[in-house]
């Protein structure tokens, strides 16, 4: 069976064909537990695809990144690409993903000379696979990364393509506003247009400005106290000075 449908191919990425027996297909229904069980152990990195192999999350990175956004992806990138004498570049890697994803790469442990990269098998301690892990994982309801079954459920939504990257932007924390862009280009003031109380980051312009809170309860019609009315939108619009109006 092996000489017949994997001349060319490994195991773990041969696709299943019309042509294939019903028994080869059952074989490769295996597929879906094999790839949620087996994780990296970076070690120089060589033999680790960036995007599509499971090295930081049980899941690849690629998950993370909608189908429309992806024809710009180097697919065969390998994760020695980011590494430079056993140390993670730290400016390379964020130029691929976000700050948080970052933190988790960075926390990933490189031995301190290079090693061949590892594939284990995760839900087993010792790495190694058995009949019964394989059976027990396949029974759990395993949850991906949040963000993940987020963005998922974000770009089934009848909502215009405009609103949906705008939403992505902002749940991968890359709307490129001034507290962003001043690491970049420090000529940028970084501090809040409309408050010039904090750095302008996306929590504060979205949950924390005293503004935009003022914004949120005029949208949503709620008071500060009963009997007063909210704050005038329109009003608080106008309030905006010259020049103010380009948030990011």
């Amino acid at each position: 069976m092996t000489k017949k449908y994997l001349r060319k191919d490994c195991f773990l990425s041969v696709r299943k064909k019309t042509s294939h027996s019903l028994t080869w297909k059952a074989i490769l229904e295996a597929h879906t537990s094999l790839h949620k069980g087996l994780r990296w152990i970076v070690g120089n990195g060589q033999s680790i695809l960036f995007w599509t192999a499971n090295w930081v999350f049980p899941f690849p990175l690629l998950d993370l990144i909608p189908m429309f956004l992806r024809n710009n992806i180097n697919l065969n990138a390998k994760v020695a690409n980011i590494i430079q004498n056993q140390v993670w570049q730290r400016d390379k890697l964020l130029q691929e993903v976000d700050e948080d994803i970052l933190e988790r790469i960075l926390a990933i442990p490189l031995p301190l000379s290079p090693q061949l990269d590892e594939l284990i098998w995760r839900p087993s301690p010792n790495g190694k696979f058995s009949i019964k892990s394989a059976y027990n994982l396949r029974l759990q309801d395993e949850h991906p990364h949040p963000r993940a079954s987020l963005l998922k459920r974000m770009w089934s939504l009848t909502l215009p393509p405009k609103v949906k990257l705008f939403a992505w932007l902002f749940i991968r924390k890359r709307l490129q506003v001034r507290s962003h862009l001043h690491k970049y280009l420090p000529n940028i003031n970084p501090e809040c247009p409309l408050c010039n109380n904090h750095l302008f980051t996306i929590n504060h312009l979205f949950f924390e400005c005293q503004f935009v809170a003022n914004i949120w309860r005029c949208t949503l019609g709620l008071v500060n106290e009963p009997g007063q009315a909210g704050p005038d939108f329109k009003e608080e619009r106008e309030n905006i000075g010259p020049g103010q109006a380009g948030f990011f």
